[in-house]
């Protein structure tokens, strides 16, 4: 855009705030609790989806020319229709959730955006599951991916400081992923002090979650330890992923006890699986990448 578009840009706007500064030509009321912020029609509409469906339509808003806008803080209702003017907005780590969620709710498009740009590297252990959680419901999905690769980079501390505030939704999205950054004997260890805060209603989740598990990258005595926990004792589908990640384990020290131990079984790094099971994909925790197991490599496991 040339400096001379830029200029008019300029002007107009001020030109458009000037007037509404002096009160001038209002045709449109907002009334948040007891607040009532006076606008035009024409500039609302202009900025915000929401208030164009509604002037081009027959609501009853649109012919008393007023609307309340419910659940929204005033002070936040304010500096959006200032910005509806002034295309300026001061968004920061206090207001930037009220204000994405507030600019996503009357669909002016420039301030989710600004609010995104503003976030994106601000993202912190302390904020990356609220962030996941935001960007999920109101479909951002570039905040959605830079939250769910920080959350999976530093889980481990994302465990020592959100503990609190992990859900099951949160562990669906981490569990199964293969570039989760914490030794598996950690992450089984917190998952069962998550698990252990709330029995009666996370027991059903603990023994759906086990086959993310990679078991078979735990040592032999770290498995045998966690085998004897009372809330593995009482999961069938933990024990018997384990038990496979012990045989898995023993073998890889004890080769020659493949055939006594299961024979016309294969070996792979989730376990003992028949013949037929098909190519699993591994976790390398190293470079956190994933990895196929090709039919043939038991032999070259050991």
């Amino acid at each position: 855009m040339d400096a001379e578009k830029q200029g008019y840009i300029k002007y107009f706007l001020m030109g458009l705030n000037d007037v509404r500064l002096n009160q001038q030509l209002f045709d449109f009321k907002i009334v948040v609790g007891e607040k009532i912020y006076n606008a035009h029609k024409l500039v609302l509409a202009a900025n915000s989806e929401y208030f164009r469906l509604m002037f081009s339509s027959a609501l009853k808003e649109s012919k008393e020319n007023t609307v309340t806008i419910e659940d929204i803080d005033p002070d936040i209702m304010e500096a959006i229709i200032k910005f509806c003017y002034t295309q300026e907005i001061s968004v920061n780590d206090d207001n930037f959730l009220r204000i994405i969620v507030a600019a996503s709710r009357f669909c002016i498009e420039s301030l989710v955006e600004e609010c995104l740009s503003f976030i994106s590297s601000r993202i912190t252990v302390s904020n990356c599951l609220e962030l996941l959680d935001l960007s999920e419901s109101h479909k951002f999905d570039e905040l959605n991916e830079k939250a769910f690769r920080f959350c999976l980079h530093n889980f481990s501390n994302v465990l020592e400081i959100e503990f609190g505030n992990i859900q099951e939704r949160h562990w669906e999205l981490v569990l199964p992923c293969d570039r989760l950054n914490i030794s598996e004997k950690d992450l089984f260890r917190r998952f069962v002090e998550w698990t252990e805060r709330d029995l009666v209603n996370r027991t059903s989740f603990f023994d759906r979650m086990a086959e993310h598990f990679r078991f078979a990258t735990m040592g032999v005595s770290d498995l045998i330890v966690s085998s004897r926990l009372k809330i593995v004792r009482d999961s069938k589908s933990c024990q018997h992923f384990m038990e496979r990640a012990k045989h898995y384990r023993l073998l890889g020290e004890y080769p020659e006890l493949r055939e006594v131990l299961v024979p016309g079984m294969k070996v792979t790094a989730r376990g003992i699986s028949p013949l037929s099971r098909e190519t699993e994909v591994v976790r390398d925790k190293k470079h956190g990448e994933e990895r196929q197991l090709p039919e043939d490599s038991s032999d070259d496991l050991f």
